[in-house]
């Protein structure tokens, strides 16, 4: 495992899991939302994102989080594992309203510079995103996974458990990110 692609559903922990991995494996950790985003969640241009990723995909080992469609075959050609946190939408909710009274007003290490998660912009557009996603984003990632090269690992996490006992196998636990001052 050299280049990793993590995906899943908003709150399933992928930039959690990405960080944990990225220290047990001594691989850097890119997290879309920081590739994506600018100061207060300022929708950088295509043009940007594209070569951003790019720029991640030329290393010869990453830990890459995140979901963008327009990024997936790109990063599915080049990755040699893909991990598919597909936990319960329940626990993932939760989770969310957690994390976001947690690190009220504050940013996280994961998200883009001068953008805490309860920013006005990105709340409006993080729930229209969610109610739209949630009910088709288990047969996206399936066919994700299904299109995965071979000699690709594909890796499917379904329980906080199988999670810890993954991090557990590779010599990394679950950290959690602590909000920026």
């Amino acid at each position: 495992m050299r280049r990793i692609m993590v995906v899943g559903g908003s709150g399933s922990g992928k930039s959690t899991l990405g960080l944990a991995l990225g220290l047990a494996l001594d691989l850097p950790v890119f997290h879309l939302d920081r590739i994506y985003w600018g100061p207060q969640w300022r929708k950088l241009s295509e043009d940007e994102r594209l070569a951003a990723v790019e720029r991640v995909l030329a290393l010869p080992g990453y830990v890459l989080e995140g979901c963008s469609p327009a990024t997936y075959a790109a990063r599915l050609a080049d990755c040699d594992t893909l991990i598919w946190l597909d936990l319960n939408p329940a626990l993932r909710l939760w989770r969310i309203l957690t994390r976001v009274r947690r690190s009220r007003g504050k940013s996280r290490a994961d998200l883009p510079p001068d953008s805490p998660e309860d920013h006005p912009v990105h709340v409006r557009r993080y729930w229209r995103h969610l109610a739209r996603e949630l009910p088709r984003e288990q047969a996206v990632f399936a066919a994700l996974a299904a299109r995965a090269p071979a000699g690709t690992r594909v890796i499917r996490l379904r329980t906080r458990r199988a999670v810890r006992q993954f991090l557990a196998a590779h010599g990394a636990t679950a950290r959690v990110i602590a909000p920026e001052a």
